[in-house]
């Protein structure tokens, strides 16, 4: 965790600005979890995010003292959504154009300007970035270190798949070169490219960091009405799973599909609510199925759940994600056409076998 020595954050109470990707929850899950870590030696803590603030309940029962932890909802996006047009495949076109709207040199340096500027007004000691450049540029200006805590940096995600890529991906690694260390989790690009890699932050790999269950499976499968004896699988899609047709046959015989969604779904599908604290569905549930982000890997490889996934075009983290989880024994692919056709049956049987 970075509160350890590991990368010498001094003992004395620091202010910690910590700037959260809003791209998908992942970032949010993870960093959620460094926020303890951070909440217990005393430092006070100001989350710059545009995840809803649910997402860091598990956060809120850790303050000791009034005002510790505070969130300030972002003005505008910290960094580049990645647009798709399904869950499994990225508009690339799409993403080329925000990225390079979002690298407007005179709006960038003003957003630059107005973030070091409110970390010299709030006293800020130190910044934390996941994964955003954006902040690493504020802090040098503010005078203040930077540290980046991630498996990837949007030069990864840039560089391999999209138009004028290399291009992008060196603007946003020249604000990443002003970060003092990167704290780089499990799942990282091993290879990047050499007109890409940083050169300043110094590199040191951490553990994985996930968020646990603090529920029994028991309890979970009561609140929800899962049948207790039932295989159950965590389908985990995000909202585009509400325009599936689902049907019994999906599903291997006696199981049932536990889905975070707000529709109304007939047995032996079954709705949870999307704000649930999902390590407890990962640790009620036998097997996981969905796609290969930092979040769905490391809850599972925490709770010792197999990960059935399907392989996306254009996401440049996933051969490193589908490496950790192969060399962990802990996944298995489902092919694309599988996947859409729902024939799901013999890969979620498979599954149990890892």
């Amino acid at each position: 965790m970075l509160a350890s020595p590991i990368i010498n954050l001094p003992k004395r109470e620091m202010h910690i600005c910590y700037y959260i990707s809003g791209h998908g929850f992942g970032h949010a899950t993870r960093s959620s979890e460094v926020i303890i870590e951070l909440l217990q030696t005393n430092h006070q803590i100001n989350v710059v995010t545009q995840v809803p603030q649910f997402i860091f309940t598990n956060c809120l029962s850790k303050i000791k003292k009034k005002n510790q932890l505070t969130f300030r909802q972002s003005e505008y996006s910290l960094d580049v959504p990645i647009f798709q047009f399904d869950p499994i495949t990225i508009d690339c076109d799409k993403t080329a154009q925000k990225m390079e709207q979002d690298l407007n040199l005179i709006e960038r340096q003003q957003r630059i300007n107005y973030e070091a500027e409110w970390l010299n007004k709030i006293k800020a000691n130190i910044v934390l970035t996941d994964v955003s450049s954006l902040p690493c540029a504020a802090a040098n200006i503010a005078n203040i270190p930077s540290i980046i805590v991630s498996n990837f940096t949007w030069s990864d995600i840039a560089a391999p798949f999209i138009q004028n890529g290399l291009s992008i991906a060196m603007r946003y690694n020249y604000e990443y070169e002003f970060a003092k260390y990167f704290a780089r989790l499990p799942g990282f690009n091993p290879n990047p490219d050499p007109k890409l890699k940083l050169i300043n932050p110094i590199i040191v790999n951490i553990p994985l960091i996930s968020r646990k269950a603090n529920e029994s499976k028991f309890t979970t499968r009561q609140k929800f009405n899962i049948p207790i004896n039932s295989k159950a699988v965590l389908i985990q899609f995000g909202g585009h799973t509400n325009d599936w047709q689902l049907t019994n046959q999906i599903l291997p015989q006696d199981w049932v599909g536990i889905i975070p969604s707000k529709a109304n779904l007939n047995f032996p599908f079954i709705a949870v609510p999307p704000d649930t604290y999902f390590p407890n569905l990962f640790e009620a549930c036998d097997v996981i199925f969905g796609k290969l982000g930092y979040g769905t890997c490391s809850e599972a490889l925490i709770h010792n759940k197999p990960l059935v996934f399907v392989p996306r075009e254009g996401f440049a983290e996933e051969p490193w994600l589908k490496s950790l989880m192969l060399s962990n024994n802990a996944g298995i692919e489902i092919s694309r056409e599988k996947f859409l056709n729902f024939d799901w049956q013999q890969s979620l049987i498979n599954a149990l076998e890892l």
